[in-house]
């Protein structure tokens, strides 16, 4: 049994400015025994199928500011599993356009080279499912990866959907949980969501033995910056 801490959607380099001070208080306020991230460590606009914005970083530019986020988040995180996510896969979805062959590509992992850090398609740690959760929609798409895995299960991928629920029959009690994100959603690669009335909601999770879920917003003020306290 352990304690996890949960790190949803940082889509970087396009994070939240304080997202790596709202963690470091978190993860020194509970003490976690391992950390996982719910995929979308990459934001990888630049390449995206959708229009990118000409004013923007280029590609080589946004990963490398990529990678030197990632340095900082290795500092807090030195062990980190991460999840397969679905902006994570866009630099290998160019290239299989392109007709460029696998073997001549590298692994995330072999480019961002941090040693504790593992890229996996999902994991199960006490039980409890980690994964982006790409393949569920709907209202409650957490509540319908938990009834369709039949476990409890932590996922991201939706931005506006933070927080748990619970299901019990006779034998078991399972939960699902939407993670929300770290995306700065004033930011341009964000700009798809702009006249949406659903705004992203930041923050993180901790799960205690794989059945108790502190959902910890990250709560900002009037200037979009996180107010500093848990």
């Amino acid at each position: 049994m352990s304690r996890i801490i949960v790190i949803p959607d940082p889509h970087a380099p396009f994070t939240h400015v304080d997202a790596l001070e709202f963690l470091d208080e978190v993860n020194n306020e509970y003490s976690p025994d391992g950390a996982v991230c719910l995929g979308d460590l990459f934001d990888i606009h630049k390449v995206s199928r959708h229009d990118s914005d000409p004013d923007g970083y280029g590609a080589g530019e946004e990963f490398i500011r990529s990678v030197n986020y990632f340095k900082d988040l290795a500092v807090i995180f030195p062990d980190l599993i991460i999840t397969q996510g679905n902006h994570d896969t866009r630099f290998a979805k160019a290239a299989y356009k392109a007709g460029i062959p696998s073997v001549a590509l590298k692994r995330l992992d072999e480019l961002l080279n941090i040693p504790g850090w593992e890229f996996v398609e999902e994991v199960i740690i006490d039980e409890v499912l980690y994964l982006h959760g790409t393949a569920f929609g709907g209202a409650t798409p957490h509540v319908k990866a938990m009834m369709t895995r039949m476990r409890s299960v932590v996922m991201g991928h939706f931005h506006t959907k933070f927080g748990v629920e619970y299901f019990a029959n006779k034998e078991k009690l399972l939960f699902g949980c939407c993670g929300g994100c770290l995306m700065d959603s004033n930011s341009y690669a964000a700009a798809y969501g702009k006249e949406l009335p659903n705004k992203p909601i930041l923050g993180c999770q901790v799960i205690d033995d794989g059945r108790i879920v502190h959902s910890i917003p990250m709560v900002l003020g009037a200037d979009h910056r996180w107010v500093g306290q848990l």
